[in-house]
C-alpha cells in the first residue's frame, strides 16, 4: 500500500493527478460513445434483447465483459423470463432526486436483479459483472471498479467506511468525492467516463499487483526496455492479443513453420495473455536483470497493452515508468528465490509484503500481529519519553548484562531490580532491545531511536505489535472523544488504556484539550493513514459468567412452559468454554426431552439474538444424504463454474468478521448422516489456532469466495443426536472433540405445564400418575418418553374437554392417546430387561383401565415369545 492520503481533498487531487496519465484516452472516448448510445436509446430499443446483450457483453468499460470468465454470453439469462424487458424498463425509470432515496432505489434494483433474476438463471451471484453493467446505465451512480471486494476498501481509504451490503452507497460516495476535487474536468460524457475509470487506478495505487516480466532470453532486451520506458515480450511468433477470452486467443492459427508442441504453444500464449490482459495499469513490474551487475529494476505500468513496432520488429509491449534500475540482488535475501521462478511473465503478489519494501520503503505495507500475539505497553513515567529511552539505550551500548545495567540505573535513580526489569521489558516491547544469551543488546530500531528524536521511528512497532495503539488512531479518526469514552472503547484494562493515551500524547500523536477531550494531531493523522487494516478486537472472552446466560435462559423458558435442569446447563456451559478455541458440544439421548430447545435457548441467551435466523444463531437440520462438506460449506458448480454458497458459509464468514460476537451453530439431529464425513474440514480446523477450513482451489477473486476460512474462535457448535436404529453412530473423531451430555432421565411430575393445564383436578391427577408409572416401567429398557409426548398427551385430553362435539369419554381418550404417543416406542429383542419392561407396562395399563393399549402389549408379548423380537410396527 503506497502511503497516499485519499481522505483529504489535496491528497485525492494529488493521487488523481498521478494516475490519470495511466488511463487510456482511447478507452475514455470509447466508453463515452457507449454512454451516449445508451442515453439516446428509445424505450423500445432499450428493452430489446439484442441491445441488452450487446451492452452486457460490451468490453469497452471492462475488457472482461459480463460472462467472459465463464465462457458464456449474457444472452444465456437475459432471454429467460423476459429479464431483458424487465431490466430495460427498470433502467428507463426516473430516479428520485434525493440522494439517499436514489441510493436505496438502486440498491433494491441491484439486489433484485442479482439475487432474484440472474441468480435463478445462472446459479451464482455475478456481482462484479452486474455492477459493471449498471455503471453503463447509471454512470452518475456506479464506477467501473465493479468488484465489491475492491470498492469497499477504496471507500474506506477515501474516508467513509462501509460494509459490503452498502456497496451501492460506496460507489456513489466515491463519485461524489471525485466530482468535488475534479470540478469541471469531470463534466461532459468524456469527463464522466474518465471519472468512472479513475477508481480502478486509485485502487491500483493503493494495492498494486506485483509481476515479474523478463526481457528476452538471457536478458538480451534489457537495455532496450529500460531505456525506452517499456516492458516487452520476445514471443515474436505469437500474434497480437485479440478476443475476449483466452480461448479466442489460443484458437488462433500457429505461425507458419512453428514446430513447437501443443503444450509449449499453450505455455507461451498463456504468458502473452497474462501480459496483455491480467496486468493492468498501476501494477508493478519487477525485472531481474541478467546482464551487467544483475541488479533488480522495477517500475509501474502506465497504460494498456500494444502490439507495435519495437526492437527487431513488432512486439507485445506495455508502457512502464522504470523507477529504479540498480537495486542489488543481495538486498532481497529470501525473496530472491521467488524472483527467479521459471517463466517469462508471472505473479509474485503473494510475496508483496516482503518484496515491496525492498523495492522502495514508501511501498511498505505493514503487517499487524494478531491481537493475541500483541503486548500491552508498559509506559515510562518520564516527562521526555524518547529522551529517557535514548539515555537508557546509551547505557546499554554494545551490550550489557541485566545486572550491570541495573547497577548503572541504580546509580542515577536508586531503582529496585524489579523497576529495572520493567524498564527493560518496556524497551523490549518497543522493539529497541533484545536479549542475546546473558546480554541485553540494542536492535536496529534501537539504534535509529538513538540517532533521532522523531517519534515516527517507533510508528510501525507501536501500530503493529502493541495493544490498542491502532485502535486509538482509528477511533479518533472518526472524531474527538473524551478520555472516559475512549478508554471504554479500547481492548485493555482502564489503567493500561489511560497510560497508553498519556504516552501517545507525549509522542504528539494525540492531543488533549482543556476539557480532557482527545483528538488526532498532524502526526496522528499520518500514522492513521498507514493503517490499512481493521484493528482486530480481542478474541471473545472465554465465556460469559454463567448467571449472565442462565438468567435470560430461565426467564425465556418460564414464559413458554419449558423446564431446563440448571445442573445440565451448567455442565453444558463449562464444557463449551473449557477450550479457548474449540467450543463444541453434543447433546444425546431421548427424543422429545428438549435437546434442541436447550441448545437454542442457550444460544439466544449467549448471543442476545431474538431469533434463530439471520443473526448470530443458526439452526441447521442435517439430512441423511450428506456424505461430503458441500451441503454445509458450498461447492464449485461444475456446470456453471460458479460457487454455490450456503447459509452456513455466510454465517461462518460473518463470525469471522465479528470476532467479539459469539456465533452459535445448532446442528439438529447431526447423526442422521456421518458427521465425520460432512463435518470433516470443520473438525480438523477447530483443533488448530486460526486453522483454515478449505473451500475450493479455484480463483477466489473470480468466484467471489475465499479459498478458505480461518476457523473463528467465537464459533460455538451444539449438535443434537437421537441414538436409535434410524441414525448413525458417532465416531471417536467427533467424540474426542466434543463435550457430550446425555438427556435420558425425566420426571413427568416436574413438567412445567401441569400448573397451567385446563384439565380437572381428578383427571389431571390420573394422567400424571399414569405417566409417572409408565416412565418407571419403560425406562429400564430405554423405551420411555420425553417432554414433547407429555405435552401432546395433555393437549389431546384438553382438546376433548373443550370440544362438546367429541363423544369420547375421558378414559377412552386417554387410551387412544397413550396408544398413539407411547406404545409405538415399544420394540426390541428377547432379553430379560425387555421382557420385564413389557410386563411392567402391561400391569400399569391394566391398572388404569386402558383396554386397547393392554391388548396391544399382550400381542407384542406373543410376538416376542414366537419370534424372539417384537415391534409396534409389525
Amino acid at each position: 500500500m503506497t502511503r497516499v492520503d485519499l481522505k483529504t481533498d489535496d491528497g485525492l487531487k494529488s493521487a488523481c493527478a498521478e494516475v490519470r496519465s495511466r488511463i487510456d484516452q482511447e478507452q475514455v472516448r470509447e466508453v463515452a460513445a457507449l454512454l451516449q448510445e445508451i442515453r439516446d436509446a428509445s424505450e423500445t430499443r432499450r428493452e430489446a434483447l439484442d441491445f441488452q446483450v450487446r451492452v452486457w457483453d460490451d468490453t469497452r468499460l471492462w475488457w472482461g465483459g459480463l460472462m467472459v470468465r465463464r465462457g458464456i454470453s449474457a444472452k444465456f439469462f437475459l432471454e429467460k423470463d423476459g429479464i431483458h424487458t424487465w431490466f430495460g424498463q427498470q433502467t428507463g425509470l426516473e430516479l428520485p432526486a434525493d440522494r439517499e432515496q436514489r441510493t436505496e432505489r438502486l440498491t433494491a434494483l441491484c439486489r433484485e436483479l442479482i439475487l432474484e433474476k440472474v441468480k435463478k438463471a445462472v446459479d451464482w451471484e455475478p456481482w462484479v459483472e452486474t455492477l459493471r453493467t449498471l455503471a453503463l446505465f447509471f454512470p452518475e451512480d456506479f464506477t467501473a471498479l465493479a468488484d465489491p471486494a475492491k470498492v469497499v476498501p477504496l471507500a474506506d481509504a477515501m474516508g467513509f467506511p462501509v460494509g459490503r451490503s452498502q456497496v451501492v452507497r460506496a460507489h456513489r460516495r466515491i463519485l461524489d468525492r471525485l466530482q468535488r476535487v475534479l470540478g469541471s474536468a469531470a463534466e461532459g460524457l468524456e469527463g464522466t467516463a474518465e471519472r468512472m475509470l479513475l477508481p480502478n487506478q486509485l485502487y491500483r495505487l493503493l494495492y498494486p499487483k506485483l509481476w515479474v516480466v523478463r526481457a528476452g532470453s538471457k536478458g538480451r532486451d534489457e537495455e532496450y526496455v529500460l531505456s525506452n520506458r517499456t516492458a516487452m515480450l520476445g514471443f515474436e511468433s505469437e500474434p497480437a492479443v485479440e478476443g475476449d477470452t483466452y480461448k479466442d486467443y489460443s484458437d488462433r492459427p500457429r505461425a507458419e513453420g512453428d514446430e513447437r508442441s501443443d503444450k509449449q504453444l499453450d505455455t507461451a500464449r498463456r504468458q502473452v495473455w497474462t501480459f496483455a490482459r491480467k496486468i493492468q495499469a498501476g501494477d508493478i513490474i519487477v525485472l531481474p536483470q541478467m546482464m551487467g551487475d544483475r541488479n533488480i529494476a522495477w517500475g509501474t505500468v502506465e497504460g494498456r497493452y500494444e502490439y507495435r513496432e519495437a526492437k527487431d520488429g513488432v512486439r507485445h509491449t506495455r508502457p512502464v515508468n522504470w523507477i529504479r534500475k540498480d537495486i542489488p540482488r543481495s538486498n532481497f535475501g529470501e525473496y530472491e528465490t521467488p524472483l527467479n521462478a521459471g517463466g517469462t511473465v508471472f505473479s509474485i503478489h503473494k510475496h508483496a509484503n516482503g518484496v515491496l519494501p525492498l523495492l522502495d520503503p514508501r511501498l511498505a505495507r505493514m503487517t499487524p500481529l494478531p491481537f493475541e500475539q500483541r503486548r500491552v505497553l508498559l509506559i515510562f513515567y518520564q516527562e521526555d519519553e524518547l529522551g529517557w529511552l535514548r539515555w537508557m539505550l546509551g547505557l546499554i551500548g554494545d551490550g550489557i548484562t541485566k545486572d550491570a545495567l541495573h547497577q548503572r540505573l541504580n546509580e542515577r535513580h536508586k531503582w529496585s531490580e524489579a523497576t529495572t526489569v520493567w524498564k527493560i521489558n518496556t524497551a523490549s516491547i518497543l522493539g529497541c532491545v533484545a536479549k542475546r544469551g546473558e546480554n541485553i543488546e540494542i536492535t536496529d530500531l534501537g539504534h535509529r531511536v538513538i540517532e533521532s528524536d522523531d517519534p515516527d521511528v517507533l510508528m510501525e512497532q507501536l501500530l503493529t505489535t502493541t495493544v490498542g495503539t491502532d485502535h486509538v488512531l482509528v477511533i479518533l479518526d472518526d472524531g474527538a472523544q473524551s478520555k472516559e469514552d475512549l478508554t471504554a472503547s479500547l481492548p485493555m484494562k482502564d489503567n493500561a488504556a489511560k497510560e497508553l493515551l498519556r504516552f501517545l500524547e507525549k509522542l504528539t500523536v494525540v492531543d488533549k484539550d482543556e476539557n480532557g477531550v482527545f483528538s488526532l494531531t498532524d502526526r496522528g493523522r499520518r500514522w492513521r493513514s498507514a493503517i490499512h487494516w481493521e484493528p482486530e478486537p480481542p478474541r471473545p472472552s472465554t465465556r460469559l459468567p454463567f448467571e449472565a446466560v442462565w438468567t435470560p435462559m430461565s426467564e425465556s423458558a418460564a414464559k413458554e412452559n419449558l423446564l431446563f435442569d440448571r445442573s445440565l446447563v451448567e455442565a453444558l456451559h463449562l464444557g463449551l468454554w473449557a477450550d479457548t478455541q474449540r467450543h463444541f458440544a453434543v447433546l444425546s439421548g431421548l427424543s422429545g426431552t428438549g435437546k434442541t430447545q436447550i441448545a437454542l435457548r442457550y444460544a439466544m441467551a449467549l448471543t442476545g439474538a431474538e431469533s434463530d435466523t439471520g443473526g448470530p444463531v443458526e439452526v441447521i437440520s442435517v439430512h441423511p444424504g450428506w456424505h461430503d462438506p458441500g451441503p454445509l460449506l458450498g461447492y464449485v458448480n461444475p456446470l456453471t463454474g460458479g460457487y454455490t454458497r450456503t447459509e452456513f458459509l455466510n454465517f461462518l464468514l460473518d463470525a469471522g468478521k465479528k470476532p467479539r460476537q459469539p456465533h452459535v451453530l445448532i446442528l439438529d439431529e447431526m447423526n442422521l448422516s456421518h458427521p465425520e464425513q460432512y463435518f470433516a474440514p470443520i473438525l480438523s480446523a477447530m483443533e488448530i489456532r486460526d486453522g483454515e477450513i478449505p473451500l475450493h482451489r479455484e480463483d477466489a477473486e473470480k468466484l467471489g469466495v475465499p479459498t478458505g476460512v480461518a476457523y473463528p474462535s467465537n464459533l460455538v457448535i451444539i449438535g443434537t443426536v437421537n441414538m436409535d436404529e434410524t441414525t448413525m453412530g458417532i465416531s471417536d473423531k467427533v467424540l474426542d472433540r466434543a463435550f457430550t451430555l446425555e438427556f435420558w432421565d425425566i420426571e413427568p411430575e416436574e413438567w412445567p405445564g401441569w400448573d397451567g393445564c385446563s384439565l380437572g383436578e381428578a383427571e389431571k391427577s390420573k394422567v400424571r400418575g399414569l405417566l409417572v408409572e409408565l416412565t418407571k416401567a419403560l425406562s429400564p429398557a430405554r423405551r420411555h418418553f420425553g417432554w414433547r409426548v407429555i405435552k401432546e398427551v395433555v393437549g389431546f385430553l384438553e382438546g376433548r374437554s373443550r370440544d362438546s362435539g367429541i363423544a369420547l369419554t375421558a378414559e377412552d381418550a386417554l387410551d387412544q392417546v397413550i396408544y398413539a404417543k407411547v406404545l409405538p416406542k415399544l420394540r426390541g429383542s428377547d432379553t430379560g430387561r425387555f421382557r420385564d419392561c413389557l410386563d411392567a407396562t402391561l400391569t400399569v395399563l391394566e391398572k388404569h383401565g386402558l383396554r386397547r393399549c393392554a391388548e396391544k402389549v399382550e400381542a407384542l408379548k406373543e410376538d416376542l415369545e414366537a419370534t424372539g423380537s417384537c415391534s409396534f410396527w409389525r
